[in-house]
């Protein structure tokens, strides 16, 4: 990055080198930047881009020259288009306090798969993206206008389908009408209609889930869970004001919900419903199977305030279940095998959780647990006594704790001899 300063103008020069994305190719930017102040004394800024070429994707790009003017309640682009020989990305126009001033953003077969190139390796988007959105009188009625198709859009590798996404403007009721379709394998897996209104901050939003891929939520969970497959039906409400929403939901259920622990490394499927209330999350018996198909139930409720305060009251009831299956080459300071029944609950409010486990080992366990820094132990022995020299944090334990000020445990564990 290179800036230089002459006359009250600033030039500035940016330079990206992406050795394994862009073969070497660099990627190249430079603009001239001024300050002016109007009649009310206001600062604008004038950002003159320099047209450009550079590769994304191993594909050449071209930004034509463009000009952008800001200032106080003000934004006018004028030919900005980001383009190759098949895709193009155009904005022109401007944002102000005048109620006929309009910005259009254009889209043509645009392949959204170039934004990951900024974004983690965890999250991928796939597809391309054809349409326009119009913003007009934005600092007063905020009119949206959307009518933008997507074709054969992925996330994180799980496909979405066909979407088409809409926006507009509903002057009898100042309000803008919002949806979201989506059509793959002909099944519709999410829909979204609603509505914002800008003067009351009103939001209103149905989603219809048709068996949408659990697999969707991988990137938010991979530290934690590893998600294998599973789908999600039912019918889901948002609604509120002023950043105050609760949520309501018919008939939400989770079909063949297939993860794994990754502190346990057993995998389970998962059936079963859950109800949204305004002020609660109902656990409907939640039925959970390990691959052996012995079953748990979890049962119970979520309370919150606005989907704050949050606060637990749910019971997990087992019998045989496979409970851990670590293997000691993964390095973990606890491992082996075992199963257990019992039951255990958890309850409170999230700064302050009390888990209440009656747990008792079933026939095969063994479990290899670290409880000195002794080492002496011999292969058949159950506990195994490894020197730990360095200080190691399990990521989970950090996730898990992390914003808990207090976790009470009650414990009553029963280890059976043939265990």
């Amino acid at each position: 990055l290179k800036i230089l300063s002459s006359d009250g103008v600033i030039d500035l020069k940016l330079s990206l080198l992406d050795s394994v994305r862009n073969i070497g190719r660099p990627m190249k930017l430079s603009s001239k930047i001024s300050f002016s102040r109007d009649e009310n004394n206001s600062l604008g800024t004038n950002i003159g881009i320099d047209g450009a070429e550079f590769y994304l994707e191993n594909e050449k790009w071209k930004l034509d020259p463009a000009r952008v003017l800001l200032g106080h309640h003000y934004l006018s682009v004028n030919g900005f288009r980001f383009h190759n020989a098949r895709e193009s990305l155009n904005i022109g126009g401007t944002v102000s306090e005048l109620p006929e001033d309009e910005l259009t953003v254009s889209l043509n077969r645009l392949h959204i798969s170039l934004v990951n190139e900024f974004l983690t390796d965890d999250i991928s988007l796939g597809g391309t993206l054809t349409g326009i959105m119009r913003i007009k009188d934005f600092y007063g009625k905020s009119n949206f206008v959307t009518n933008i198709v997507g074709s054969d859009i992925s996330f994180y590798d799980n496909p979405l389908g066909n979407v088409i996404l809409g926006s507009k403007w509903d002057s009898s009721l100042e309000r803008i009408n919002l949806q979201f379709l989506s059509r793959y394998k002909n099944r519709e897996p999410l829909n979204i209609f609603g509505y914002y209104c800008h003067r009351d901050r009103d939001l209103m939003v149905k989603a219809r889930l048709n068996e949408l891929s659990v697999a969707y939520a991988r990137p938010f969970v991979s530290d934690i869970l590893r998600i294998d497959g599973g789908r999600l039906s039912g019918n889901v409400v948002l609604k509120g004001k002023d950043g105050r929403f609760s949520i309501g939901s018919e008939d939400t259920r989770f079909v063949d919900f297939a993860f794994t622990p990754l502190l346990t490394n057993v995998p389970y499927i998962v059936n079963g419903g859950m109800k949204f209330t305004e002020d609660r999350i109902d656990i409907n018996d939640l039925n959970i199977k390990d691959r052996k198909g012995r079953e748990a139930l979890l049962q119970g409720y979520i309370s919150h305030h606005f989907l704050t305060d949050m606060e637990l009251n749910l019971r997990l009831s087992f019998k045989d279940l496979e409970c851990i299956d670590i293997e000691e080459s993964s390095g973990a300071s606890v491992y082996g095998t075992a199963t257990g029944s019992g039951s255990v609950s958890v309850s409170g409010p999230l700064d302050n959780i009390l888990v209440d486990a009656r747990v008792r080992t079933g026939e095969g366990t063994s479990l290899h647990v670290p409880v000195s820094n002794t080492y002496a132990a011999s292969s058949n022995e159950i506990l195994v006594f490894r020197d730990y020299s360095e200080v190691r944090i399990d990521p989970y334990d950090s996730i898990m704790t992390a914003g808990m000020k207090t976790v009470q445990e009650k414990a009553k564990v029963r280890i059976k001899a043939d265990a």
